[in-house]
């Protein structure tokens, strides 16, 4: 009975995703044009999603452990507004790879600059080749999926 109610319940929700004999959701190529029903405003919300994840990280780093007040319910806020805004946007259909690919890519990199900015933590020439790869790979990733941008 409940493996009838997934399989009718994830087609009716969304026309591409199809069922297999597991009854769990496979993904079509037609997924990748979810973006084009996106709204232009969806980039600004993942940039703000991005934002409250770095949010959360610095003051993860800030909490000390989480025994400064302030900066641990700054962790709460900010990974809670980030999980939730990301949330939203997988609601809509968007490509989870690609979203989450973007997210913590760009998130990471963030962070490494913050961290050498506040902190003054030094990066190394293989760091500073890993940081480029993964600004490479979301440029890579928004250039060639479609809708992605």
């Amino acid at each position: 009975m409940f493996t009838s109610f997934r399989r009718s319940a994830a087609t009716e929700e969304s026309p591409h995703l199809q069922t297999r004999d597991s009854s769990l959701p496979l993904v079509t190529q037609n997924d990748t044009d979810v973006f084009s029903s996106l709204s232009a405003s969806s980039r600004s919300w993942r940039l703000l999603t991005i934002g409250f994840e770095v949010l959360g990280t610095v003051s993860l780093k800030l909490s000390d452990g989480f025994t400064k007040l302030l900066p641990s319910a700054l962790v709460v806020i900010g990974y809670g507004l980030s999980f939730y805004l990301l949330s939203l946007l997988l609601k809509q259909n968007a490509p989870i790879g690609v979203i989450y690919a973007v997210w913590s890519g760009l998130g990471t990199v963030a962070i490494v600059l913050i961290g050498v900015w506040l902190w003054g933590e030094r990066l190394t020439l293989p760091a500073l080749l890993g940081i480029a790869m993964v600004i490479i790979g979301v440029v890579l990733i928004n250039l060639t999926t479609e809708g992605a941008h």
